[in-house]
């Protein structure tokens, strides 16, 4: 309502000739037209201001804002700074700043403008949230918790620092804490969609949340956030040609060194070129060598992190694509606020999601017979297609060590029979006086015992309370036995001392259990050397995890549940041959288990062949995923060409 008035007031103002006046409406027309949703404009109006008053601080800091809200991110930094030397003293100028260069991927910067807001104003609670995210991407989960704290207990009801807290608490693997924290920040500010998001993403943490729970929240974030966007959808203009070449569009924010990446590899390098233009939108403001393979793979690479969510869904209308795969579902990054907009006619799913988005405006959900096996569409509000074999495509890393020898042979020691010692320790027996003549049981009581190695690789967040549970049973059915748990978590001493206590509640002392912290990818691929069996966590199953575990030869026991998350693992197992490794209760979970353990030549046979085996399945052939991909591609397409709405579909094999 105050746009029209400042605009005459602005005219009136250049009839004056007072700079002074002119350049104070000015500065209020550009507010005005910030939060009217025209930053564009704002923009235009708040520059001529600030070249008419270079050292007005307001000024820069408005024009900041109206840069940020345009996307022009690096322009927007270079304005807050100019009013940072204006102003030095300003605490807000600095706490803009600094989440303009979070949102550009320039978390050092941003930590030090954060650092620079609390000095000047210890009281600033959103910044110490702020820090306590940048802590967290970082790993450093000690610090996070600490400036956390700090924020809720300057404000208890500051929803962003119980998002972070709830994302913190994930992270360290509880997961029920963390949802409590998340559901906290929904309920204190039910606006902030990524708190919402992250509610709908974290329930597939726990065991406590249905798939039927899951979907009824997904159904709530779409009609609080995604519904009231429908009145910007515009009618589409693509060409209703079903055999056509179509433009893919696939959206979200982990083509990189990430399980997003590393399934996209394949498919990219094996699309059909002359049948499908394929364009990415990477919503994250950092790229890697992962990412660089991708984009030397597709014809058309959109950075859009900068981009709000409308400005991103015109830029896909103006790309014309076809068929637009959101590649994120509720996970960091996503944009299903875009896809709300409806920019592409056919808009399906698939990807790095962990269940339904819930969202009127996604079609499609892309899965396979495992992950959604009949019965279970009701789980889902997308049609669900499935694909001929795996949901993903796997590229084994070029840095993978060769797979080690079994870990339980190298520990077995001499003790499994007499023909099996080397020579030296046979003449040592037949010298021993106090062994000659007898079975060498005294002797043999000083070499160690075999034990097999159990071991989960996965994140921390994944090892529920009914996972440790269930992993106590394994080892309390196999009393040698030890279990090595590997993660970004156990390198914090907080999370490591609350699995132990898990572990000792559940019946296993600390000596039996080994947690370790990160390391670089291919000493953790290495590190597999040291498991002869791994096991899968429950409710959230491993996904890249299982399949690395199977390529550095390392069998996995999977126990699948109703929802998406938990039944990654069980269709890698299924489409590489080793459905027998997928547990119908928890009792076949231990047995699986104990059969493997039990037989170590079978085992150690395994261990050997599980490379080839998962090299020539189909969720190694980068060509058969695409082409099963493709055809699941055409058949949506030509529904929408007819007219039809969308429907479930099951692809079959080529």
């Amino acid at each position: 309502d105050a746009i029209d008035p400042l605009r005459r007031a602005v005219r009136a103002a250049e009839k004056t000739g007072r700079k002074d006046l002119l350049v104070s409406v000015l500065n209020a027309l550009g507010s005005a037209e910030r939060r009217a949703g025209e930053p564009a404009k704002a923009v235009q109006t708040l520059e001529r201001a600030a070249r008419l008053a270079p050292g007005d601080t307001d000024i820069h800091f408005n024009l900041g804002n109206a840069l940020a809200d345009s996307g022009r991110l690096a322009d927007a930094a270079a304005s807050f700074r100019r009013a940072a030397e204006l102003s030095p003293g300003d605490a807000a100028i600095r706490f803009a700043l600094g989440e303009t260069l979070a949102r550009m991927g320039e978390n050092a910067g941003a930590a030090e403008a954060y650092a620079v807001t609390v000095d000047l104003d210890p009281g600033h609670a959103k910044a110490h949230a702020a820090i306590g995210a940048l802590r967290l991407e970082a790993n450093d989960y000690p610090g996070a918790r600490a400036v956390l704290d700090k924020a809720i207990a300057l404000d208890p009801d500051l929803a962003e620092a119980h998002l972070n807290l709830g994302l913190l608490q994930v992270a360290a693997g509880d997961a029920d804490s963390g949802l409590a924290a998340t559901r906290r920040a929904h309920r204190l500010k039910p606006s902030l969609v990524s708190a919402h998001s992250n509610l709908v993403q974290q329930m597939s943490y726990s065991a406590r949340c249905s798939a039927a729970d899951i979907l009824a929240e997904a159904r709530r974030w779409n009609d609080a956030h995604a519904k009231p966007l429908a009145a910007q959808i515009q009618p589409l203009t693509n060409q209703r040609d079903p055999e056509r070449r179509l433009k893919v569009g696939y959206v979200g924010g982990d083509f990189r060194a990430h399980p997003v990446g590393f399934f996209t590899l394949a498919l990219f390098a094996h699309h059909d070129a002359d049948a499908f233009e394929t364009f990415v939108y990477m919503t994250h403001p950092r790229m890697d060598a992962v990412s660089e393979k991708i984009c030397s793979s597709v014809a058309q690479w959109r950075e859009v992190a900068a981009k709000g969510d409308a400005e991103l869904a015109d830029m896909i209308r103006a790309d014309g694509i076809d068929i637009l795969v959101d590649m994120a579902g509720h996970t960091a990054k996503n944009r299903l606020l875009a896809l709300a907009m409806r920019p592409a006619p056919v808009q399906a799913v698939g990807g790095g999601v962990m269940g339904t988005t819930g969202v009127d405006a996604v079609d499609y959900f892309l899965a396979d017979r495992v992950e959604i096996p009949p019965g279970f569409e009701k789980f889902y509000s997308e049609a669900v297609v499935r694909l001929p074999h795996d949901n993903i495509c796997y590229a084994p890393p070029e840095h993978a060590p060769p797979v080690a020898p079994l870990p339980a042979r190298a520990e077995e020691g001499p003790h499994k029979s007499l023909p099996s010692f080397p020579r030296k320790l046979e003449s040592r027996l037949s010298m021993d006086p106090r062994l000659r003549g007898g079975d060498g049981s005294e002797f043999i009581q000083e070499f160690p015992k075999t034990f097999v190695t159990f071991g989960c690789f996965n994140a921390a967040a994944k090892v529920t309370s009914e996972t440790v549970v269930l992993w106590a049973r394994v080892l309390a059915a196999m009393p040698d036995s030890r279990l090595l748990l590997k993660s970004f978590a156990y390198a914090d001493a907080g999370a490591r001392a609350r699995f132990l206590r898990l572990f000792a509640e559940a019946g296993v002392p600390e000596s039996r259990v080994t947690l370790e912290g990160p390391s670089p990818h291919a000493e953790l691929l290495a590190a597999y050397g040291r498991i002869d069996i791994a096991l899968d966590p429950i409710p959230y199953s491993g996904g890249l995890t299982t399949l690395e575990s199977l390529w550095m030869g390392v069998p996995v026991v999977s126990l699948p549940g109703e929802t998406f998350a938990s039944r990654h693992s069980a269709s890698h197992l299924t489409n590489v041959g080793l459905p027998e490794l997928v547990a119908a209760t928890a009792d076949d979970y231990v047995a699986i288990a104990h059969r493997l353990a039990s037989d170590l030549d079978a085992l150690e046979t395994l261990r050997m062949g599980l490379r080839a085996r998962l090299a020539a399945s189909p969720v190694c052939d980068g060509a058969l995923y695409a082409r099963g991909l493709e055809a699941a591609f055409r058949e949506m397409w030509r529904r929408w060409c007819a007219g039809e709405k969308p429907s479930a579909m099951d692809i079959p094999p080529s």
